[in-house]
């Protein structure tokens, strides 16, 4: 996959859909979100707790609803 600023290959990890600077007010800290996913179609709501977030009983890794892989290289995720 290619970066989606300059093209070139995307070879980050953890890169931040939304800068975490910006939504801090809705779902936390960094590493301390409470974010939910409500999917209306099929009635699910999908909780992500933040690594150290209290709540945050799971044992397993689960996906940041806004961090992808592979979607930004290193020096644009950089700057």
């Amino acid at each position: 996959m290619n970066c989606i600023i300059c093209d070139k290959t995307a070879d980050e990890v953890g890169s931040h859909l939304i800068p975490a600077s910006l939504i801090k007010n809705c779902v936390g800290n960094h590493y301390n979100e409470e974010s939910y996913n409500i999917d209306s179609i099929n009635s699910e709501v999908n909780i992500y707790y933040g690594r150290d977030n209290l709540k945050n009983k799971c044992t397993n890794i689960e996906e940041n609803h806004y961090k992808r892989d592979n979607i930004l290289c290193k020096v644009c995720e950089k700057n």
